[in-house]
């Protein structure tokens, strides 16, 4: 019995360390372009790593609209990379990328209203009016802007796993009072 106690407190101490988790996963919702196309998809988001913030994983699929902007994919394959900036315009954008920097040929890149953080919501895109910095993709030097949409995040509270690990020890101890026990008279 206390060996089981001795485990489920250990649980909660090891649950604990993943309850500082702080990435975030961000929907994409109603993005639409000038030109009738779309995006959707989402990106982990973790607002504590560096100035901005970074993105460690996404998939963000665009869609429809003028020709010259054929359906495309940015996902964190390998192959592609993103980023977090700001500038003097707006305080954070998420640039997603289908080849290296220094080969650029497609882009998108997000502009929310405010910084995203760790605490989830729902934050409207910023817009742009000359489609130049951000909520725009490119292909090549050809600009499309987008003219609606947010991303928003429902984070998984902090105490959650803390919560899972105690409920696990709570049913070990449980099943532990309930099982058979053998009678040394019956031998």
């Amino acid at each position: 019995m206390k060996s089981r106690l001795l485990c489920a407190a250990c649980a909660c101490l090891i649950g604990s360390n993943f309850a500082s988790a702080k990435s975030v996963t961000w929907t994409l919702n109603n993005v639409v372009f000038r030109d009738g196309g779309t995006a959707t998809g989402s990106f982990v988001f973790d607002a504590n790593d560096g100035d901005v913030g970074s993105v460690s994983s996404w998939n963000v699929s665009v869609t429809g609209g003028d020709p010259g902007f054929p359906a495309f994919t940015y996902e964190s394959d390998g192959n592609q990379f993103a980023g977090t900036y700001s500038d003097q315009t707006i305080d954070q954008y998420f640039s997603f990328n289908n080849l290296p920097p220094q080969n650029d040929t497609r882009l998108i890149r997000i502009g929310p209203s405010q910084p995203l953080t760790d605490a989830g919501g729902t934050v409207a895109l910023a817009l742009d009016p000359q489609y130049t910095n951000y909520n725009v993709e490119f292909v090549g030097s050809v600009p499309r802007g987008i003219i609606s949409g947010s991303v928003s995040a429902v984070p998984l509270p902090a105490a959650f796993p803390l919560f899972a690990a105690g409920l696990f020890g709570l049913v070990v101890i449980a099943r532990s009072r309930h099982a058979p026990v053998a009678r040394l008279d019956a031998l």
